[in-house]
């Protein structure tokens, strides 16, 4: 046994701390030290390996990072350095990272939220007037009078430092040219300025359009009740680490960077707004600071314009100026915010994790809307971008559906040379009458340990519970201040909590068993992030990424979230350091520029299959509107072989699990290295799986890792390709093939050439001969290759993992085998092996393109034909293909 594969059990016997799972402790009063021993002992029980302090509403605000407070939290450090345990540090009061309960903003009121509103009005009595009225936050106003006292002083939010930010006259209130837009700002008089409105005035008479113009008013305030910050703004990122994170450094001391090993932010943002007046196709108020509208005045970017594409159409520049102006605002918010908070971080020998608000939780859509209306007002849904600025990797997930939110984070977390992720597991209650941060108390543990292996087989590297509880509250109906009702369930408070332990290892077991190799990637899906940033989240979009996101998951597709970044940083297939087969475009509208239809034009050249679904790419960032793009793709869709389902494309020699179509979810894992083989499946369901892993061309030892004790079991010595499956209901089961010593595949690829009618010509041997010349040829097709041994010392196996048709052998003009359906898997004899062979591989085909050439019947597409993916040799010898 090598090392590896030593450490690998061992690890597997006994996960680690940043496998096995984590808990937030939620801290609702200072603890004394006798409650933090025991409530430790029970953590640990329970078999948790981690966990972060966070502090709750419950908590007087006063006493969050007070003197007590800290020493409280040394102490706890001071424990679980000698008992094992890992922290991190939740770095906020109750959750909206960046406040510090207030202190960020306490006596430097500049730093406090400021947004950019807008309104648009029209001529009345030669008086134009535009107002900002009925300003509330929907995301604040949900966490009920408690929530809002959080968040604002004396529980309501007031507005001064008003300013007019700019006003543009048009002839039309939702579409015009954007030539046509006039600055009209000078023209503004401030009429009515008070804490709750703004009202500004124009005269008719100045106005370009007199009584038809449209005026568009853009303004800006500060909300000073409020303790949340501006994101836009490193200042206020700074002020957040003196009085946030600096007195954790010093209370924890040497434990800093060791048993104290990362912060974590929980959705930093600035409350979303709406308004009476609003409109356009965005639908909150954007964060608002002048370094940003002085980056707009900056080429290539046009200030109007930008700001005038929120509100309306502006003809076939409307997705260029709204593109720039998400990309410009999510790059200065997070460089302010992210930027600033890493680079402490890593001065401090600390790693930064946390997440931000997420679209998608509780969802396979993109697009859907827990927190906000419109997701592009926080961080403008980059969540690409914003990953670089982390060192781990970290979702949120809400309730027990199945949902792609460690999808997501691994597919980030690999953008970015990492795997795997921390997904946040929290509760919300959902039936009707009902309030959502009452939670669900009635949860099982039956219920978490599903979602758990769900998560962790689409790429979880850590279930963070939410929560482990100090205590639990009193018997009243109050939300939110009553711990009882605070995201129930606290945990430890269970009943069942005794069995945790078993479900905590079950957990860490599969997180580790998973870390092993690397996947067989089969699709990488596109993130629309421009065609979000330009047709908003109430489109077709989402709905279409939902669907390919629900069905590549339940056909058991490897698939990962490709950023529009990485793409053009990919070298053919290559992206994010992993070979992609093919790339999926849902509708993909808007691009950064032409540079990513040349990458999809060199991904295609490098033999990638490219797969598109909805409207055509027909916008991007450099030049708005430009049919140059539909009109490439449409000819590169035109060079793709028809694909009527994802078996056509998803067939291969790797390794598989093949069971009977079902109702319920089979969920599947698998990788690879130098050595062996991983298989991870988990059924979903009530009734028992049967099937069978097959391992084609492959041979080894075959063993279970068992997930409930830690024990690995050898299956079979030497397994020859496939295995009887059993998985129990709601079983995970893991396997590892390693593979035996004594051969190699070699894979025939190159140096083909097909006989056809007496004619030899080079062939490709990825697709049909039918795409490559031979339309209406129904005959045998001759496929020969010449290939070198250095020494002949064992028969060699050869595989042809897909044929469309029949097949006979020949080796050395000599006929040694004929099959007529798969599996096509064939013993080339040592003894007419020589030191120069010649392999033939004949295919006998269907005659439907023969007959059905030229007809009215041949119907989309023509029948496949010959070799369709290279042979392969298993062979312990040196093989040398040769050219002509």
């Amino acid at each position: 046994m090598n090392d590896s594969l030593a450490k690998a059990r061992q690890s597997f016997k006994n996960p680690d701390v940043w496998h096995l799972p984590a808990t937030y402790w939620f801290w609702h009063t200072i603890p004394d030290k006798e409650q933090i021993d025991s409530q430790l002992r029970q953590l640990q029980a329970g078999g948790y390996g981690s966990f972060q302090i966070a502090a709750r509403l419950s908590l007087p605000l006063e006493s969050y990072l007070s003197e007590e407070w800290l020493a409280a939290c040394r102490y706890t450090a001071d424990k679980a350095a000698g008992m094992g345990l890992m922290m991190g540090i939740y770095d906020d009061y109750n959750w909206l990272s960046g406040h510090a309960g207030g202190r960020t903003v306490e006596g430097r009121d500049e730093l406090r939220e400021r947004h950019l509103f807008w309104s648009q009005s029209s001529l009345s009595a030669d008086m134009l007037t535009c107002r900002l009225s009925g300003i509330r936050s929907a995301d604040a106003e949900a966490l009920q009078q408690c929530g809002m006292e959080w968040i604002f002083a004396d529980g309501k939010p007031e507005w001064d430092e008003w300013e007019i930010v700019a006003a543009y006259a048009t002839s039309s209130s939702d579409q015009c040219r954007a030539e046509e837009i006039v600055d009209v700002s000078s023209l503004a008089r401030i009429t009515r300025a008070t804490t709750g409105e703004f009202e500004v005035t124009f005269k008719g008479s100045e106005l370009p359009w007199g009584a038809d113009s449209i005026v568009t008013l853009f303004t800006a305030a500060r909300c000073r009740t409020s303790r949340m910050i501006n994101y836009l703004m490193p200042e206020a990122a700074e002020n957040f680490i003196r009085v946030g994170y600096e007195p954790y450094a010093r209370a924890f001391g040497d434990h800093f960077g060791k048993t104290v090993a990362y912060l974590f932010f929980d959705q930093p943002h600035a409350c979303f707004w709406q308004w009476n007046e609003q409109v356009g196709s965005v639908k909150s108020s954007l964060m608002y600071e002048k370094r940003l509208i002085d980056a707009l005045q900056q080429a290539p970017y046009c200030l109007a314009e930008n700001l005038m594409s929120l509100v309306m159409d502006i003809g076939s520049r409307t997705a260029r100026r709204r593109c720039e102006l998400f990309s410009c605002y999510s790059r200065q918010a997070m460089q302010a915010f992210f930027g600033t908070l890493s680079a402490w971080a890593h001065d401090q020998g600390v790693k930064l994790s946390g997440h931000e608000v997420l679209s998608h939780v509780s969802s396979w859509n993109f697009a859907s809307k827990i927190i906000t209306e419109d997701s592009r007002c926080n961080f403008a849904m980059d969540y690409f971008a914003l990953d670089g600025w982390r060192d781990i990797t970290a979702v949120d997930s809400r309730n027990s559906e199945p949902q792609m939110a460690a999808k997501v984070g691994d597919s980030v977390a690999r953008a970015h040379g990492r795997k795997g992720c921390i997904v946040e597991q929290y509760y919300a209650r959902v039936k009707p009458g009902t309030y959502f941060a009452a939670g669900q108390w009635e949860i099982s543990l039956h219920d978490i340990r599903l979602q758990a292996l769900r998560h962790h087989l689409l790429g979880a590297r850590q279930f963070l519970m939410h929560a482990f509880w100090l205590r639990d509250g009193e018997a009243n109906d109050e939300v939110l201040t009553n711990p009882r009702f605070d995201f129930a369930p606290g945990i430890n408070f269970q009943p069942w909590y005794a069995f945790h332990a078993g479900f905590a290892y079950e957990s860490g077991r599969l997180a580790e068993f998973l870390e092993q190799g690397n996947p067989y990637v089969d699709v990488g899906v596109l993130y629309p992030k421009r065609t979000f940033w330009y047709c908003g989240v109430e489109g077709n979009e989402g709905q279409l990424g939902e669907y390919w996101a629900k069905q590549l998951s339940a056909q058991g597709v490897e698939y990962f979230f490709i950023d529009e970044e990485n793409l053009l940083q990919a070298d053919g297939t290559r992206i994010n350091g992993m070979n992609f087969p093919a790339l999926l475009l849902a509708d993909v509208k808007v691009v950064q520029s032409a540079a990513t239809l040349s990458q999809l034009e060199r991904f295609v050249a490098a033999g990638g299959r490219l797969l598109v679904d909805g409207e055509l790419v027909a916008y991007s960032e450099e030049k708005g509107k430009d049919c140059s793009l539909t009109e490439r793709l449409q000819k590169l869709i035109g060079t793709q072989p028809a694909c009527s389902m994802l078996a056509d494309m998803l067939k291969s020699d790797r390794p598989f699990v093949d069971y009977p179509s079902r109702k319920t979810a089979v969920w599947t894992r698998i990788t690879q290295d130098e050595t062996s083989r991983y298989v991870t499946v988990f059924n979903d369901g009530e009734t028992p799986l049967y099937g069978w892993l097959h391992f084609p061309g492959l041979c080894g030892q075959l063993a279970e890792w068992h997930l409930a004790t830690g024990d690995i079991s050898i299956l079979e010595e030497q397994l020859a390709e496939s295995f009887p499956l059993k998985i129990d209901p709601w079983q995970a089961r893991c396997f590892s093939l390693q593979i035996a010593e004594n051969g190699h595949d070699v894979v025939l690829d190159k140096h083909w050439q097909l006989l056809v009618d007496n004619v030899s010509r080079p062939v490709d041997v990825t697709k049909g001969w039918e795409q490559q010349g031979m339309e209406a040829w129904c005959g045998p097709g001759r496929y020969q290759l010449r290939f070198a041994l250095e020494t002949v010392t064992d028969d060699i196996q050869l595989y042809l993992p897909e044929v469309q048709g029949s097949v006979a052998i020949w080796l050395n003009d000599k006929l040694i085998a004929e099959k007529g359906w798969p599996e096509y898997r064939f013993t080339l004899p040592q003894s007419l092996l020589k030191k120069s062979n010649e392999l033939a591989v004949v295919v006998y085909p269907s005659a439907a393109n023969h007959y059905y050439f030229a007809s009215a019947w041949q119907g989309e597409g023509q029948d496949r034909c010959g070799l369709t993916m290279p042979p392969r040799l298993r062979t312990r010898d040196s093989v040398a293909v040769i050219a002509g």
